[in-house]
């Protein structure tokens, strides 16, 4: 119905052919750094926490107070000043049985440690033991001034914040589908359930500041809908099976949901998962505006020989117009990623490619893309102009640990005076020690 007339604009985008398209091709050859305002400008360095590797682990994340770090036997969080003053500490779940569900269940360890984007709260899984065959875990948040726990829930799926870090979301299923997972949503402070949908989710994803979107079945055929982020107002509910190949079976899928920060774009990516061989038989893209209106489209089916090529979305940049992806190449010798692709989010026309050695996406501004190695201690920084081309490339050998948002305000606040920065959480690991470095970057406001 859709595919025929956005497919014209962009059928080069995920071709084979790739590197005949007019767009630049670039080799992996970034010029090495010793720190990162020779590749951003505006960068400077704060503070510094080094710590003991017998006492502490390598979790930590940046508060506005200081580093908050997991201890080396994985019980205890505890909040350090750049002196290493403990300013808190708590051990949530201090006990070896949790009760709950008219069960008692065995404590294990921790699972995910994760902060909201301003580093105000911390988000961790404690796994925990229902049976010798299963296993669930409570999710805890805690604020990150006091350490005082916030929200507690068992068990929950696949919780994240929202980007101002007041709501946390739910609603994904488990893995292969054991526990159905209705889309909620927590305010933060109190704990309180603002809504629930009583649907089983596959994908979920904030839009915008306002919003959320989610993937999800209703008489075995996927739909998309939008809701209002604190009421769950129903804002449209689109069927979306013209995305799947005619008499595709039901239950072998894999959707991928990435949106703008602004709001105004979404894409949605599906694929069997239940294919013969070592990769998909179909990928399908779809580029979304705002209001689920389709702006053009990708439909691929791969060659089970040979080689073969799809693509992975990393992210937007804030202000919505570029939109990076992964090639995943397979051949009959590996399957990996082998190029970074940038493209006009708009219209889905390639900008540029570089090769790519096995990066994930940490931060992107409207100027930089900031990407750290997958298993190598470096990070790569690239340069991206006004119209999202490749300027420059930089490599800086350490380790990235957290990244997040700092919004300095006045006394009296006026939205035009504050000042907002990124944060970067870097570490050094020694023999006896691991020293933390905080960095930050100046950013423009989402």
């Amino acid at each position: 119905m859709y595919g025929f007339r956005w497919a014209l604009g962009v059928a080069f985008l995920f071709c084979e052919g790739v590197g005949s398209a007019s767009h630049a091709q670039y080799d992996l050859n970034p010029r090495t750094i010793t720190r990162l305002n020779e590749a951003i400008a505006g960068a400077k360095q704060d503070k510094q926490y080094r710590v003991d590797r017998s006492v502490y682990s390598n979790f930590a994340i940046l508060s506005e107070k200081g580093l908050v770090i997991l201890s080396a036997d994985g019980r205890t969080i505890r909040a350090l000043d750049h002196d290493n003053t403990v300013l808190w500490e708590t051990t949530p779940m201090y006990r070896t049985n949790y009760y709950a569900g008219g069960k008692t269940r065995q404590v294990g360890t921790f699972g995910a440690f994760r902060p909201s984007l301003d580093g105000r709260y911390l988000l961790f899984s404690q796994l925990v033991l229902e049976s010798s065959e299963r296993i669930a875990t409570v999710k805890i948040v805690i604020d990150t001034d006091y350490g005082r726990p916030r929200f507690m829930r068992f068990p929950e799926y696949r919780l994240r914040f929202s980007k101002s870090g007041d709501y946390l979301i739910s609603g994904v299923y488990s893995i292969e589908g054991i526990w159905d997972s209705p889309v909620k949503v927590y305010e933060v402070e109190t704990g309180e359930t603002l809504w629930i949908h009583e649907v089983s989710a596959e994908e979920i994803a904030e839009l915008g500041s306002g919003k959320v979107a989610y993937i999800h079945y209703a008489d075995n055929k996927p739909l998309l809908t939008i809701a209002e982020l604190t009421t769950g107002t129903r804002i449209l509910t689109n069927s979306i099976e013209w995305l799947l190949p005619e008499g595709f079976k039901y239950g072998c899928r894999s959707w991928d949901l990435t949106t703008t920060v602004d709001g105004s774009k979404f894409l949605i990516s599906v694929q069997d998962s239940c294919f013969d061989g070592p990769i998909p038989s179909f990928v399908h893209t779809v580029m979304f505006d705002g209001k689920g209106r389709p702006l053009w489209d990708d439909k691929k089916q791969l060659k089970k020989t040979g080689t073969s090529y799809w693509y992975n979305a990393k992210g937007f940049s804030p202000d919505g117009r570029f939109l990076m992806f992964q090639r995943i190449k397979s051949d009959e010798f590996r399957m990996g990623p082998d190029q970074l692709v940038m493209t006009n989010a708009e219209t889905g026309d390639v900008l540029w490619t570089l090769n790519d050695d096995d990066f994930g996406l940490r931060l992107m501004t409207n100027n930089h893309i900031v990407l750290s190695h997958a298993y190598k201690p470096f990070i790569l920084i690239l340069n991206i102009d006004e119209s999202g081309q490749l300027r420059d490339q930089a490599r800086l050998d350490k380790r990235l640990v957290s990244t997040g948002l700092r919004i300095d305000s006045p006394v009296k606040s006026v939205k035009s005076s504050k000042r907002y920065r990124f944060s970067l959480l870097f570490s050094e690991v020694e023999q006896d020690s691991i020293t933390y470095t905080v960095e930050y970057i100046p950013s423009m406001p989402f």
